[in-house]
């Protein structure tokens, strides 16, 4: 496998996460901060998530050091990691409820998929009327998490340019993230189409995301990305090796930046780990 192909792989996989860091400075209303300290911090949360057994690191760690550091109100953080999360929630199932439309030999699953397209259709529509919803409803004003949620899509919605720029970003980080894995292919002379390795990129994602599974999502990430391969007449064997390849660039970015950075925030990942056993 050519080096330089998996040097431009993770360089892209870099550049979807500054776009992805710079959608999230969307979200803040009134705060001031870099778009670079958001990267850095959002890929520190990422690393920590890809080497703990216990994949719910990112917002804790996330939420620790842009309180402490950057004295951001948690309330109107959570509200921002909230708002990401939903945005890539209703882009990912959006593409994977097309891929089952489009892909004739994946409509066995078409009932999973719809489901979870339902689901975030419904937080979508919710999404929308929030704002709303807090300002007829009195109690819901007493709530700062919910209040600060309902600033910032009233925000987000008022500035029709900026909610546009919010969805271009959303796109544009999937696309690049799944480029980068098609780079991959490219190397390995897998002769499949782009739509197809994006499509599969994101429905591995999603898969390993939200079923437990060893950190890093091991074994179970190669386990998926060869299933979903062997649909489309991949040799198991080369599917395999772009699986351990893809899984590298995918993971192995956002724990090289969390070793860097975690030192510089004053914090380590034994630290971290003693953390999650007081939780335990």
């Amino acid at each position: 496998f050519p080096w330089f192909l998996g040097a431009g792989a993770i360089l892209l996989q870099l550049l979807a996460g500054l776009l992805r860091a710079y959608r999230w400075r969307l979200f803040f209303i009134e705060e001031k901060i870099p778009v670079w300290r958001l990267f850095l911090v959002q890929h520190v949360g990422l690393g920590l998530n890809n080497v703990f057994p216990i994949r719910v690191m990112s917002e804790p760690i996330q939420l620790v050091l842009l309180t402490i550091k950057d004295k951001l109100s948690g309330g109107s953080l959570l509200a921002t990691m909230l708002l990401d999360r939903t945005m890539d929630g209703m882009f990912t199932a959006g593409v994977l409820w097309l891929g089952v439309l489009l892909l004739p030999f994946l409509h066995g699953v078409r009932y999973l998929v719809s489901g979870l397209f339902l689901v975030f259709a419904i937080l979508f529509i919710l999404w929308l009327v929030a704002p709303q919803a807090f300002k007829r409803i009195p109690a819901f004003r007493r709530l700062p998490l919910l209040s600060s949620y309902a600033s910032a899509i009233s925000a987000l919605l008022a500035n029709r340019w900026r909610f546009l720029i919010v969805l271009a970003l959303s796109a544009g980080f999937w696309a690049i993230t799944a480029t980068g894995v098609w780079v991959i292919a490219i190397g390995l002379n897998m002769d499949l189409p782009w739509t197809v390795i994006a499509f599969t990129v994101i429905a591995v994602i999603v898969f390993t995301s939200y079923l437990p599974s060893l950190p890093a999502a091991a074994g179970s990430f190669e386990f998926a990305m060869v299933y979903l391969l062997g649909m489309f007449g991949v040799d198991k064997g080369l599917a395999f090796s772009f699986a351990l390849l893809a899984h590298l660039v995918l993971f192995l970015p956002a724990i090289g930046i969390a070793a860097f950075q975690l030192p510089r925030e004053g914090m380590s990942f034994q630290r971290v780990a003693s953390l999650v056993k007081s939780w335990k």
